[in-house]
């Protein structure tokens, strides 16, 4: 998905220094599609566990960004639950770059607005 397009290896040296999301949105924007950058910037699942940031980013987003993060949530290989998806990422990832990275807090919200 084009939410992801700075995960692939080519495009990483194009992105160095921007987080995932803003690296995705700066990819596509060079390539004529910046209207595709509010829906993308929004759906690190890191930024869900800050509840300041959530209730500011929720009352303002559009149908297109609340989708995009909740596809985001339920979709890895295949489509699975949210309890599933996050039971994924803590099985993939240890409890020390989970203490760093703090995920989807808020994710449930996401959700109940889309």
């Amino acid at each position: 998905m084009l939410h992801d397009v700075d995960k692939l290896d080519r495009v990483k040296p194009d992105v160095n220094g921007l987080t995932h999301a803003q690296g995705s949105a700066d990819w596509l924007a060079r390539r004529g599609y910046a209207e595709l950058g509010p829906a993308i910037s929004g759906h690190p699942v890191t930024l869900l566990a800050d509840r300041a940031w959530f209730e500011t980013w929720i009352a303002s987003s559009t149908p297109e960004t609340l989708i995009v993060s909740y596809a985001d949530k339920r979709a890895g290989q295949r489509l699975e639950s949210m309890a599933q998806r996050f039971a994924s990422w803590e099985h993939r990832y240890p409890p020390a770059v989970r203490a760093e990275r703090p995920r989807g807090s808020c994710a449930a919200d996401t959700a109940e607005q889309v």
